[in-house]
């Protein structure tokens, strides 16, 4: 047994005879000290590989083969979603569809008020929020894009004289 309870395997090296065969660490098996590891990364996730080597007592090169692990990767992973809001793993666009869904149920609470209870200015605004949700009041911008073909067009003439002769085109003015 290695480190942290890993087994050594044998490794033949393309020069070696199985007599001489090296001995390489495989990536062990998630131990209590991987959790005691996992604890200090998501406690300090700025902490380095040679702090950890440190501070537990092995080689950075140890701890950067059982970091690298699937094993590993796999208890950080489900580590870190157990203890990671929701909230903070969404993206942008969840985030704000939430905030505006809270900020709706918010104003439908208070409007459900009596009238006199809620402010002129709380229902103005309401009220232009609803009306821009719907389309309604957005002014209406309307582009008018006028092309001049008539230049084209006469390079086109040019270009097919040239190349035709002058031969004109059937209903063609010109």
């Amino acid at each position: 047994m290695g480190v942290w309870g890993a087994r050594m395997a044998p490794v033949a090296s393309p020069t070696s005879s199985p007599e001489t065969s090296q001995m390489a660490a495989r990536p062990p098996k998630i131990r209590y000290t991987h959790d005691g590891v996992i604890d200090m990364i998501i406690a300090e996730p700025q902490i380095s590989q040679n702090e950890i080597a440190a501070r537990f007592g092995y080689t950075p090169s140890w701890i950067s083969t059982v970091m690298t692990s699937d094993a590993f990767k796999a208890r950080l992973a489900e580590r870190k979603s157990e203890i990671v809001d929701p909230v903070l793993r969404m993206n942008m666009e969840e985030r704000f569809r939430a905030v505006t869904e809270r900020s709706l149920a918010v104003l439908m609470e208070k409007l459900t008020q009596p009238a006199s209870s809620v402010p002129d200015a709380l229902a103005l605004q309401a009220a232009n929020l609803g009306a821009k949700s719907l389309g309604f009041g957005v002014p209406q911008t309307q582009v008018n894009v006028g092309i001049d073909l008539r230049g084209a067009l006469e390079e086109a003439q040019a270009r097919r004289e040239a190349r035709y002769g002058g031969l004109a085109l059937v209903g063609a003015p010109g």
